[in-house]
C-alpha cells in the first residue's frame, strides 16, 4: 500500500514451507519459494492432513527454474510427477528460525 492507499500487486506468488528435525542444531528451517512457476500439492488419504514426514528429498535447478519435490525419486519427466507433492519456482531463500520448534502454526508470525 502507498502512501495515497492505493494498493498494488506483483502479481508473483510465493510458498513458504516449514521444516522441522529432531537435530540439536537447526532443527528448524523455514523455506520460501518465491515467483513460484508450479505447485503441486496431493494428499495421502492415510496421512495426517497438517504434517508429513520426509525422509528423502530432491531438489534442483532446471532451466532457470528450481524444482523441490517430497521424494528422492521424484523426476520432472516422470509420468507419476503429480503423484508426489513439488513446487517450482525462480527463486528461494531460507533461514533458520529455532523459536519455530512445536506443533503451532509459526508461517503467520514474522521472526527476526
Amino acid at each position: 500500500m502507498d502512501e495515497q492507499l492505493a494498493m498494488h500487486f506483483d502479481n508473483k506468488t510465493s510458498v513458504k514451507m516449514l521444516f522441522q528435525s529432531q537435530f540439536r542444531e537447526a532443527s528448524v528451517i523455514e523455506v520460501e519459494f518465491q515467483d513460484v512457476v508450479q505447485f503441486n500439492w496431493c494428499q495421502s488419504q492415510s496421512a495426517d492432513s497438517g504434517m508429513t514426514v520426509l525422509m528423502q528429498a530432491v531438489c534442483f535447478w532446471k532451466d532457470n527454474t528450481l524444482y523441490w519435490a517430497e521424494d528422492i525419486d521424484w523426476s520432472l519427466e516422470g509420468l507419476d510427477r503429480n503423484d508426489y507433492r513439488w513446487i517450482a519456482a525462480k527463486n528461494v531463500r531460507w533461514r533458520i528460525i529455532e523459536a519455530a520448534l512445536g506443533p503451532d502454526p509459526r508461517l503467520l508470525k514474522p521472526v527476526n
